[in-house]
């Protein structure tokens, strides 16, 4: 028997939505459901973060990225949005060690998402003039 893949389904949205956000996150959602639908992935979780800015702890991240690793699933992110200049957002991705996509305007792969974290992070340490931070290793 063909086991069906997993998905976990992750959106993040500010905490108080502007009156021209709100179509956009039941649109994100929306994509979230269809992305799954169309690849054929049974969808074992959803998870939302609402922040207030773009440094807020990712909490429900953290669990989907836990369940992804137990139940060998593939996390499914809207968009990356305000998180896009966050180098802690990409290492979190990198360190959890799971298969991810990104649908943003357009399906971002894991070691693209991952490319553009390497670039933030760079930028971070040239700004800061830290010579001595690791930087996120390069995708596998």
């Amino acid at each position: 028997m063909i086991r069906q893949k997993r998905a976990v389904l992750y959106a993040r949205i500010r905490e108080k939505p502007e009156s021209s956000e709100r179509a956009q996150v039941g649109a994100d959602l929306q994509a979230l459901q269809n992305f799954a639908q169309h690849r054929a992935l049974k969808v074992v979780g959803v998870f939302v973060d609402r922040y207030g800015d773009r440094r807020t702890k990712r909490e429900e991240l953290e669990k989907a990225t836990a369940l992804c690793r137990d139940l060998d699933a593939m996390l499914v992110i809207a968009r990356i949005g305000p998180m896009v200049d966050d180098s802690s957002f990409y290492e979190e991705l990198h360190l959890a060690e799971v298969d991810f996509v990104v649908l943003q305007d357009r399906k971002l792969s894991r070691e693209t998402v991952l490319r553009m974290g390497l670039q933030v992070f760079r930028s971070d340490k040239r700004m800061s003039g830290d010579a001595e931070a690791e930087p996120l290793s390069p995708p596998r």
